[in-house]
């Protein structure tokens, strides 16, 4: 019980990292970090300009990882609960990985 109470835990914190981040986008941050690469000479990533024209699209991976979690705690598979962490984990790079990649980062 208390290894379920676990993975529910580890789980929702990187599906809450994951929503923050799009619902920061939705509400102006992608603005803000594309002004910051301005003043700072940064060309934007074509990944990351994918990410930011179509992150409506990317609710999806919150979604998708819930839907994970929910379908592991049913089944009680072992592989299927280090799965989902491994896919949750992957998606949350991916989400973070448009603003972070090193050739975003801005050196003073």
């Amino acid at each position: 019980m208390l290894r379920k109470v676990c993975f529910i835990l580890f789980v929702l914190v990187f599906i809450a990292h994951q929503s923050i981040f799009l619902y920061g986008l939705h509400h102006g941050i992608a603005l803000q970090f594309l002004q910051t690469w301005k003043n700072f000479g940064i060309i934007q990533t074509e990944y990351s300009a994918f990410l930011f024209k179509n992150f409506k699209w990317f609710w999806i991976l919150p979604a998708s990882s819930l839907s994970l979690m929910f379908i592991s705690l049913f089944y009680s598979k072992k592989w299927l609960a280090i799965f989902t962490v491994f896919i949750v984990f992957v998606f949350d790079i991916v989400l973070y990985w448009s603003v972070y990649a090193p050739e975003l980062i801005v050196t003073l």
